[in-house]
């Protein structure tokens, strides 16, 4: 049977480094645990965060706000009085543009999130943000 280990990374690099160069197979597994912990945590926070997630967007005239959660669906729309001397058509078009510049905020927090806690270079980071984008910005024709 053999074994693989992943090659060291900067971490593991700086405690090899403390240990004089020596790292005993305790030490390997004591910093691979701590490793695997702190990336439990980071995950764990990143979806405390993520659910947590909600922005909203108003539109040019100030009386149209949409608020949308972390996947981007709308979770409330709100019109001001002032939105009734409009023509229904407009108001349609500016609650789809509002909805989508939430939207945009929504990819924009995501990455936020992921830049406090599993970082946006993990694959964890770049798997939710990418999805996002793909889901929530129109594709070009």
């Amino acid at each position: 049977m053999t074994a693989v280990l992943s090659p060291p990374d900067r971490d593991e690099r700086e405690l090899v480094a403390m240990t004089g160069g020596v790292l005993t197979g305790r030490e390997w597994i004591d910093d691979w645990k701590r490793r695997a912990d702190k990336l439990r945590d980071d995950t764990l926070e990143m979806a405390e965060k993520m659910e947590r997630l909600s922005v909203s967007s108003v539109n040019g005239d100030n009386d149209i706000r949409v608020t949308v959660n972390s996947q981007g669906v709308v979770t409330e729309i709100r019109f001001k009085e002032s939105v009734r001397d409009k023509p229904a058509d407009d108001i349609a078009q500016q609650v789809l543009s509002t909805m989508r510049a939430a939207q945009n905020k929504v990819i924009e927090g995501a990455r936020l999130v992921m830049e406090q806690t599993v970082g946006t270079e993990s694959e964890t980071g770049r798997a939710i943000v990418s999805g996002l984008e793909q889901q929530l910005r129109p594709r070009e024709s």
